[in-house]
């Protein structure tokens, strides 16, 4: 999970460059829901994974 949340990071830091540069102020909400959306899949299946091995007999 760290590592989704690391790659989200580093990937809005390259959106937030891109966004000064082109649009002359940062975007920062959308980075949010950008982090939000690439952190929930690994999570999900993450959470998925662990509630089935608790119920496997």
């Amino acid at each position: 999970m760290a590592l989704a949340v690391l790659a989200a990071c580093l990937g809005e830091a390259l959106d937030m460059r891109d966004d000064l540069q082109s649009l002359g102020h940062w975007r920062w909400r959308a980075s949010l829901h950008d982090i939000a959306n690439t952190c929930f899949w690994p999570l999900a299946i993450h959470l998925l994974l662990r509630g089935k091995a608790l119920f496997s007999p």
